[in-house]
Protein backbone atom coordinates (compact mmCIF):
# COMPACT_ATOMS: atom_id res chain seq x y z
CA UNK A 1 0.00 0.00 0.00
CA UNK A 2 1.42 3.32 -1.02
CA UNK A 3 2.03 5.84 1.69
CA UNK A 4 0.83 9.36 1.26
CA UNK A 5 3.56 11.90 1.11
CA UNK A 6 3.22 14.68 3.57
CA UNK A 7 3.76 18.14 2.11
CA UNK A 8 6.66 20.20 3.29
CA UNK A 9 5.51 22.62 6.01
CA UNK A 10 7.23 25.63 4.42
CA UNK A 11 5.54 25.06 1.05
CA UNK A 12 2.10 25.16 2.64
CA UNK A 13 2.59 28.66 4.10
CA UNK A 14 2.31 31.72 1.88
CA UNK A 15 5.35 33.98 1.94
CA UNK A 16 5.04 37.30 3.71
CA UNK A 17 7.16 40.44 3.82
CA UNK A 18 9.98 41.73 1.65
CA UNK A 19 13.19 40.09 0.76
CA UNK A 20 16.45 41.85 1.46
CA UNK A 21 16.98 42.55 -2.25
CA UNK A 22 13.55 44.18 -2.59
CA UNK A 23 14.25 46.33 0.45
CA UNK A 24 17.65 47.42 -0.90
CA UNK A 25 16.13 48.33 -4.27
CA UNK A 26 13.43 50.43 -2.57
CA UNK A 27 16.08 52.22 -0.48
CA UNK A 28 18.22 52.87 -3.56
CA UNK A 29 15.27 54.41 -5.42
CA UNK A 30 14.42 56.59 -2.40
CA UNK A 31 18.07 57.69 -2.15
CA UNK A 32 18.21 58.68 -5.81
CA UNK A 33 14.98 60.67 -5.51
CA UNK A 34 16.31 62.45 -2.41
CA UNK A 35 19.62 63.23 -4.15
CA UNK A 36 17.73 64.91 -6.99
CA UNK A 37 15.08 66.67 -4.91
CA UNK A 38 17.19 68.12 -2.08
CA UNK A 39 19.36 70.49 -4.19
CA UNK A 40 16.23 71.75 -5.96
CA UNK A 41 14.60 72.36 -2.61
CA UNK A 42 17.65 74.29 -1.40
CA UNK A 43 17.59 76.42 -4.57
CA UNK A 44 13.93 77.28 -4.08
CA UNK A 45 14.53 78.18 -0.45
CA UNK A 46 17.51 80.39 -1.38
CA UNK A 47 15.30 82.14 -3.93
CA UNK A 48 12.53 82.65 -1.36
CA UNK A 49 14.95 84.14 1.16
CA UNK A 50 16.35 86.40 -1.57
CA UNK A 51 12.82 87.64 -2.32
CA UNK A 52 12.40 88.43 1.35
CA UNK A 53 15.66 90.42 1.28
CA UNK A 54 14.50 92.36 -1.80
CA UNK A 55 11.29 93.24 0.03
CA UNK A 56 13.27 94.41 3.05
CA UNK A 57 15.51 96.58 0.84
CA UNK A 58 12.47 98.19 -0.79
CA UNK A 59 10.94 98.82 2.65
CA UNK A 60 14.18 100.40 3.86
CA UNK A 61 14.27 102.55 0.71
CA UNK A 62 10.73 103.80 1.46
CA UNK A 63 11.85 104.56 5.01
CA UNK A 64 14.77 106.55 3.58
CA UNK A 65 12.47 108.50 1.26
CA UNK A 66 10.20 109.46 4.15
CA UNK A 67 13.22 110.89 5.99
CA UNK A 68 14.42 112.70 2.87
CA UNK A 69 11.02 114.35 2.41
CA UNK A 70 11.30 115.80 5.94
CA UNK A 71 15.00 116.73 6.03
CA UNK A 72 16.07 116.99 2.36
CA UNK A 73 18.96 114.72 3.30
CA UNK A 74 19.52 110.96 3.38
CA UNK A 75 22.25 111.39 5.97
CA UNK A 76 20.15 113.09 8.66
CA UNK A 77 17.08 111.64 10.36
CA UNK A 78 13.95 113.62 11.17
CA UNK A 79 15.21 113.89 14.76
CA UNK A 80 18.46 115.48 13.57
CA UNK A 81 20.72 112.47 14.18
CA UNK A 82 22.74 110.67 11.55
CA UNK A 83 21.14 107.82 9.62
CA UNK A 84 23.38 104.78 9.91
CA UNK A 85 23.15 101.05 10.55
CA UNK A 86 22.03 101.78 14.12
CA UNK A 87 19.10 103.76 12.73
CA UNK A 88 18.13 100.75 10.59
CA UNK A 89 18.27 98.59 13.72
CA UNK A 90 16.08 101.05 15.62
CA UNK A 91 13.55 100.99 12.77
CA UNK A 92 13.57 97.16 12.86
CA UNK A 93 15.04 97.04 9.33
CA UNK A 94 18.51 95.64 10.05
CA UNK A 95 17.90 91.91 9.42
CA UNK A 96 15.61 89.69 7.45
CA UNK A 97 13.60 87.86 8.52
CA UNK A 98 12.83 90.04 11.51
CA UNK A 99 12.38 87.03 13.77
CA UNK A 100 14.14 83.71 13.71
CA UNK A 101 17.48 82.94 12.10
CA UNK A 102 18.80 85.94 10.11
CA UNK A 103 19.40 85.23 6.42
CA UNK A 104 20.45 88.76 5.38
CA UNK A 105 21.89 91.73 7.27
CA UNK A 106 20.87 95.12 5.90
CA UNK A 107 23.30 98.02 5.97
CA UNK A 108 23.22 101.66 4.92
CA UNK A 109 25.93 103.78 3.36
CA UNK A 110 25.42 107.47 2.71
CA UNK A 111 26.69 108.49 -0.69
CA UNK A 112 29.30 111.08 -1.47
CA UNK A 113 26.57 113.70 -1.05
CA UNK A 114 23.67 113.98 1.39
CA UNK A 115 21.26 113.27 -1.48
CA UNK A 116 22.51 109.75 -2.27
CA UNK A 117 22.64 106.41 -0.46
CA UNK A 118 23.19 102.72 -1.01
CA UNK A 119 21.41 99.98 0.89
CA UNK A 120 22.90 96.49 1.03
CA UNK A 121 21.50 93.09 1.96
CA UNK A 122 24.48 90.89 2.86
CA UNK A 123 23.73 87.15 3.06
CA UNK A 124 24.58 85.40 6.34
CA UNK A 125 24.41 81.88 7.69
CA UNK A 126 23.31 79.23 5.20
CA UNK A 127 22.36 81.97 2.72
CA UNK A 128 26.03 83.04 2.51
CA UNK A 129 26.59 80.12 0.13
CA UNK A 130 24.50 81.97 -2.48
CA UNK A 131 27.35 82.92 -4.80
CA UNK A 132 25.05 83.49 -7.78
CA UNK A 133 23.54 86.68 -6.39
CA UNK A 134 25.61 87.42 -3.30
CA UNK A 135 25.01 90.84 -1.75
CA UNK A 136 21.99 92.71 -3.08
CA UNK A 137 22.28 96.51 -3.38
CA UNK A 138 19.78 99.29 -3.96
CA UNK A 139 20.55 102.99 -4.42
CA UNK A 140 18.45 106.13 -4.01
CA UNK A 141 17.88 106.10 -7.79
CA UNK A 142 16.49 102.55 -7.52
CA UNK A 143 19.55 101.13 -9.26
CA UNK A 144 19.71 97.46 -8.33
CA UNK A 145 22.93 95.49 -8.08
CA UNK A 146 24.51 92.25 -6.94
CA UNK A 147 27.99 91.12 -5.97
CA UNK A 148 27.61 87.57 -7.27
CA UNK A 149 28.31 85.89 -10.60
CA UNK A 150 24.69 85.87 -11.82
CA UNK A 151 22.64 88.40 -13.73
CA UNK A 152 21.13 91.37 -11.91
CA UNK A 153 17.80 90.88 -13.68
CA UNK A 154 17.61 87.23 -12.58
CA UNK A 155 18.47 88.00 -8.95
CA UNK A 156 16.02 90.86 -8.66
CA UNK A 157 13.11 89.25 -10.52
CA UNK A 158 12.80 85.81 -8.93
Amino acid sequence: MPTAMTPCPSAARPTRGLTLIELLIALAVAGILAAVAFPSYQGYMRSAYRAEARTALMEAAQWMERHFSMTQSYAVSSQGGAINDAALTAANLAVTPRSGTPRYNLSFAAGPTASTYTLQAVPTGAQASDTVCGTLTLTNLQVRGISGTGQVSDCWSR
